[in-house]
């Protein structure tokens, strides 16, 4: 069984900015969606008892596992470069009208093919699959884990392991104050009431 969990909000998600595989801090909104995350699966789970903890390396994700590691006080949070979030290579860290600046009409044509498409220096969905496919085969299905990662990456954990098409993967949402429950190949959505 997963627990899977998108960081919460951050000053880039609040200003519109790519954060791709660059950071910034949590907002005071985004901790506070950490911590209802956090208290909401130490009510589902008992206290986190057998639980195991992995999260993305950035440094969003790591603080959204801390106040969930504490609510559970848990103490091992391990983590895993296959659930970072997929890169907007030269794009990172900018708003929508900064890159269609730089590269005039790129956006239209990302959205077209959206699966596909590849930012400059970036990473594609159908790239980010072949990571999330390699992380999902490595899980035990029977060990309960809280996995910790991004909006991105998380629609295609949940799309592959729905076994979802793609277009039916671009359209999941990518919530920070909730998270979905994965398990005997049923994907339920969990509100933290944050």
């Amino acid at each position: 069984m997963i627990y899977l969990v998108r960081h919460g909000e951050t000053e880039w998600n609040r200003a519109g900015r790519m954060q791709g595989q660059l950071d910034s801090p949590l907002t005071e909104r985004g901790q506070a969606q950490a911590r209802a995350v956090g208290e909401t699966l130490a009510e589902l789970t008992s206290g986190g008892d057998g639980l195991g903890m992995v999260a993305s390396p950035l440094g969003r994700t790591m603080a959204t596992a801390a106040f969930i590691a504490e609510a559970l006080g848990a103490k091992d949070i391990a983590t895993d470069a296959r659930l970072m979030e997929m890169s907007w290579g030269d794009w990172d860290g900018l708003t929508h009208p900064e890159i269609e600046a730089r590269s005039p009409g790129e956006l239209a044509r990302r959205e077209a093919g959206r699966w596909d498409h590849l930012p400059p220096g970036g990473e594609s969905y159908a790239i980010t699959a072949l990571r999330v496919a390699s992380f999902i085969a490595d899980v035990d299905p029977e060990q309960p884990l809280i996995v910790v990662s991004h909006g991105g990456t998380g629609r295609v954990i949940r799309g592959l392991y729905g076994q979802l098409s793609q277009d039916e993967m671009l359209t999941l949402e990518q919530p920070q104050d909730a998270f979905h429950r994965l398990y005997q190949g049923q994907i339920g959505r969990i509100d933290s009431g944050a």
